[in-house]
């Protein structure tokens, strides 16, 4: 049996017992029983897996991974129509090196994104996809790409670009560090996403000088 007690704050807190094997709540939803705000936990996890505002709107959160990460999210739960929305995630496996969101648009379309990552986790591409699909299927037309240094920031990052077709959005963003890991130059360049520009200090564009406690910044120059 499910046992209801009082929060401090006006909230509700919920106690009961684990189902078998999984450790959620066994008794009646709490979010659907009480009136006021509130939130719902995970018996064994600890994670939030809903939440209901002022409004009585339901928030409810999936959790379908081996590491706890939220894989579904759904805003509106019981309502429907544009008051119901859902965000599905999946996370890099040991087959793919890449995560992908879906977040529903409307009954029959999504907005699908998916980001690639190199050995050391750090996102290579953005990818977007402009088909309505699921990400599961979906089609990824815009791309983004970043470049990292030796010590891991971001060097070179491109602008949004489709693999094919007109390029009046290709360019790079260079930025420069210096010996702190502080930013000294910020330049931007034209060019395809396939022809990264050159290294610091070949050319410059606005610079940071630090001098103590005072920073100096020029304006960019776009080359």
């Amino acid at each position: 049996m499910g046992e209801r007690t009082g929060a401090r704050g006006g909230g509700v807190e919920e106690r009961g017992q684990p189902t078998r094997g999984r450790g959620e709540w066994s008794g009646p939803d709490i979010l659907d029983i009480c009136s006021a705000a509130g939130s719902r936990h995970h018996y064994s996890r600890g994670v939030v897996t809903g939440i209901k505002d002022a409004n009585n709107v339901i928030a409810k959160t999936e959790y379908n991974d081996p590491y706890d990460r939220p894989t579904r999210v759904t805003v509106g739960v019981g309502l429907t129509g544009s008051e119901n929305a859902v965000t599905e995630m999946s996370y890099p496996t040991a087959f793919a090196n890449e995560s992908r969101v879906s977040k529903q648009l409307d009954a029959t379309r999504w907005l699908a994104y998916k980001t690639t990552y190199d050995g050391f986790g750090r996102p290579l591409t953005a990818n977007a996809a402009e088909d309505g699909n699921h990400a599961s299927f979906a089609n990824f037309t815009i791309f983004s790409k970043r470049v990292y240094d030796g010590l891991g920031r971001v060097k070179f990052a491109t602008n949004p670009y489709r693999g094919s077709g007109g390029a009046a959005t290709d360019g790079w963003t260079r930025t420069a560090y210096d010996l702190a890991g502080r930013v000294i130059d910020v330049a931007t360049f034209s060019g395809g996403p396939d022809s990264p520009p050159p290294d610091y200090p070949a050319t410059s564009g606005g610079n940071s000088l630090y001098t103590g406690s005072v920073v100096t910044t020029s304006s960019p120059v776009h080359l």
